[in-house]
């Protein structure tokens, strides 16, 4: 299914595009009057939450219809079923494909990795499409941010960390995951949908600009900082900064405009000792599988060109990806060090970044895991109808593109156009932080580095000696 912007979840006001899509199945008679408005009856799952303002190309909803199971047979891709429902949906919402799936299925459960694109406009990353020296060691930068991620890391930096906390006592919470002995542990899902769509409610604008942190929220957040100076202030265990000089002609134009003029200390620390009230949970470590940058490509012909960030991982937390592709850009802006992005993936690390507009984020695609087979040899009911597992084949894959080229690719370009550009500009140009001080917290990251590396070395060596162990 592809969208819009308006979030696929159902519980925010206005017309959102699942209320939109039930009302079109409705209409073709797959839902039954009985159950329409109540989602638990049929079993409605959805693969994937985003935040608010976040575009979808390809989600994925499981339910139950109230249709004729031989008409798959004919039409395994459901490209007949998908037409009708399209018949009652604006054309900025469209059902690609309608699959069967086993009854077990859970759209949310089942799904084992997840695509986002991330479109990047070039007058932002300052590149002047010459092929100049300039342009390509900017591009060589945010390659080079963008491949820290790949891996298991803490992203505790990239989100609101109080709300992937685990509801243990402040005394134990975390204890195994905030020092080098929990660098290894894997992904984790979302812990619970309930707390999946407060997350996701609790999406700001794209300033990333809020209300002041209560006692027990993050120190350091993004999301919540009003006024960075006035926070560095209340903290000394936070860097300051050097300043910056502004035109007076420059000042006034920017405060006519209702942006920020004061220069942006970085805003960083290095807990030497864990504190029992900001400790990491599991949660917080997350697994990229991938992650890519495509060169500069129009999205249109004769169009703004635009550089696309790909990301796969399992799952993600609340603006994480906004956050990776926020610091990246500036490190590519040259207006953040990448050391200083390499620090942040640190568990013993707290610090700010920057957080990319909303507006051009893409749900692009979703994998599963396999549909249960009837042995080795026999394939089950839903796999000769579907496949090995859920996916688009060649009709869907043929409408999510032509989707892509004719609605959603030309609303991207027109959001180059926003002022959300100019403001976030205007943001990293007043970034500034102190050589030295930040040369100690970075310092401090390069030794905890080098001994996670050792300890996981020696975790492979006894991996590989009890392999032996038991060979022989």
């Amino acid at each position: 299914m592809s969208g819009p912007p308006s979030a696929i979840q159902r519980d925010q006001p206005g017309g959102t595009v699942e209320d939109v899509l039930q009302q079109a199945i409705y209409a073709t008679g797959a839902i039954i009057p009985s159950n329409y408005g109540d989602l638990h009856k049929i079993g409605w799952t959805r693969s994937s939450r985003t935040d608010k303002g976040v575009h979808a190309l390809a989600n994925v909803v499981a339910m139950k219809l109230e249709c004729h199971p031989s008409s798959f047979t004919a039409d395994p891709e459901g490209s007949q079923l998908a037409s009708s429902i399209n018949q009652h949906l604006p054309a900025e919402v469209r059902v690609l494909s309608v699959q069967r799936v086993n009854n077990g299925f859970n759209a949310r459960g089942f799904c084992n990795n997840r695509t986002y694109h991330y479109y990047l406009p070039t007058t932002l990353l300052g590149l002047a499409l010459d092929g100049s020296v300039e342009d390509e060691a900017r591009m060589r930068l945010l390659r080079e941010c963008c491949s820290l991620y790949q891996g298991n890391h803490p992203f505790h930096n990239y989100t609101k960390r109080r709300l992937y906390r685990t509801p243990e006592s402040p005394s134990t919470a975390g204890s195994k995951h905030d020092d080098l002995s929990g660098m290894h542990h894997s992904e984790e899902q979302d812990q619970s949908s309930a707390a999946a769509d407060q997350r996701e409610q609790g999406a700001t604008d794209s300033s990333g600009i809020g209300a002041k942190p209560q006692q027990g929220d993050d120190l350091l957040d993004w999301d919540i900082v009003e006024d960075p100076g006035e926070d560095i202030a209340a903290h000394s265990a936070v860097h300051s900064s050097t300043s910056i000089e502004t035109s007076p002609a420059a000042a006034a134009s920017a405060a006519e405009s209702g942006m920020w003029t004061r220069p942006r200390p970085l805003q960083y620390r290095w807990l030497d000792n864990m504190e029992p009230h900001d400790r990491l949970a599991p949660a917080h470590y997350r697994f990229i599988k991938a992650i890519s940058v495509d060169d500069p490509t129009p999205l249109t012909p004769q169009g703004a060109s635009a550089v696309r960030v790909s990301i796969t991982g399992s799952s993600f937390m609340l603006h994480q990806i906004r956050h990776m592709v926020g610091a990246a850009a500036a490190v590519a802006r040259g207006n953040l060090p990448l050391e200083y992005v390499s620090a942040s993936l640190c568990a013993p690390s707290r610090a700010v970044l920057p957080l990319a507009p909303a507006e051009v984020l893409v749900l692009a695609s979703n994998s599963f895991q396999p549909f249960p087979s009837h042995g080795k040899d026999r394939l089950g009911p839903i796999q000769s109808l579907s496949g090995a597992e859920l996916q688009l084949r060649s009709q869907g894959k043929a409408a999510r593109d032509d989707f892509a080229q004719k609605v959603l690719h030309p609303a991207i370009e027109k959001l180059f156009d926003h002022e959300v550009w100019a403001q976030w500009d205007n943001d990293l140009k007043l970034t500034c932080w102190h050589d030295a001080e930040l040369q100690v917290f970075t310092e401090k990251a390069g030794r905890w580095q080098k001994q996670r590396a050792v300890l996981s070395e020696e975790k492979q060596d006894r991996l590989r000696a009890k392999t032996q162990d038991s060979g022989e």
